[in-house]
């Protein structure tokens, strides 16, 4: 793909963890030119970044990278030959971290008949540096939701801890390493930051919205995303509990759940947590400040939170999804 051909520019859905990503990634590729998979969490496999990125590997540190890569996202890339890709990636004069990641997912478009790509892996939004800088025309999606909507998603989603402090605090580690870093690194004409209360409630009109962003034309395919998502989704998705929001149309008159099913205590947990960003994003507060006997109750999460960021401190980053011994917060049953 060439650096210059902004008609075919990537595309790069960001968000925190919980916030809707899979059915707006669903929705983009859903559109007749637009190709988005299922999550390739190419950097979660890369470990330690090459500095720069574009050093080249050695032979052996670079077909143990495709080979692995091409391993786990098997049953993402469906429809693509795996040995002509594999033939296609070390065939590249580029031996780079970007070639085994770009190649991919030209070819999984091609196969699917469209000339742009996309991708959405949630962790991709602490590297937005990176991916800027590897493609230079690609946009940028941030989809951001609600705190309190997105923590009370995670308390009860399988691959989260169900617990408020801690996935409070990592939805705030995607704003503060993420949405900050989006803003100043890349350019305002490639960056778009969408709400998922506004693309629920009138999602004809931000997809429209949306396109014209892209520079495509908008289709109403889009909205009948949710015809065929099951072909479009790793396998192992619908036995975490998340398939049922993506395998039906968007309810426009659905109720944000944490109104009602969060506790009062919760809520405010979260707004103590994240509160510097509500306004940023135009929500509002629901509650009083945390009280400072709730703040006592909640000290071991927050002590323990603040423990782990110490020691991950040097790292790019750190998301918390273990079970800490005093977590208050139970499970959902499978």
């Amino acid at each position: 793909m060439s650096h210059s051909n902004t008609a075919s520019a990537p595309i790069f859905i960001v968000g925190a963890s919980r916030s809707g990503t899979t059915m707006f990634r669903l929705m983009l590729n859903a559109h007749p030119s637009i190709a988005i998979p299922d999550e390739l969490s190419y950097f979660s496999l890369l470990g330690t970044l090459p500095t720069p990125w574009n050093a080249p590997l050695g032979t052996d540190q670079y077909v143990d990278l495709v080979d692995r890569f091409l391993d786990q996202n098997e049953p993402v890339l469906t429809g693509v030959d795996r040995t002509a890709l594999r033939r296609a990636i070390l065939m590249h004069p580029a031996h780079t971290i970007r070639t085994p990641y770009a190649v991919a997912l030209d070819h999984w478009a091609a196969a699917q008949g469209k000339p742009i790509w996309g991708e959405k892996t949630p962790y991709n939004f602490f590297f937005v540096p990176e991916l800027h800088d590897m493609f230079p025309e690609a946009r940028f999606i941030h989809l951001v939701r609600d705190p309190r909507a997105a923590v009370h998603s995670m308390n009860g989603f399988k691959r989260c801890v169900p617990n408020t402090v801690i996935n409070a605090t990592n939805w705030r580690a995607f704003m503060q390493q993420g949405a900050t870093v989006l803003e100043a690194t890349v350019p305002a004409h490639q960056r778009i930051t969408i709400r998922f209360e506004d693309l629920t409630s009138n999602p004809d009109f931000v997809l429209q919205h949306l396109c014209a962003f892209l520079d495509v034309p908008f289709h109403s395919s889009m909205l009948s995303f949710h015809e065929n998502s099951h072909q479009y989704m790793h396998p192992v998705f619908e036995t975490l509990g998340g398939a049922q929001t993506v395998t039906r149309p968007v309810n426009t008159a659905t109720k944000a759940r944490w109104t009602e099913e969060m506790a009062p205590a919760d809520i405010a947990t979260v707004e103590h947590i994240c509160g510097p960003w509500l306004p940023i994003f135009s929500y509002e507060r629901q509650t009083a400040p945390l009280s400072w006997t709730e703040r006592l109750r909640r000290l071991p999460d927050m002590a323990y939170c603040v423990l782990k960021r110490w020691q991950h401190r040097r790292a790019r980053v750190h998301l918390m999804h273990y079970n800490v011994p005093w977590a208050r917060q139970q499970a959902p049953e499978a």
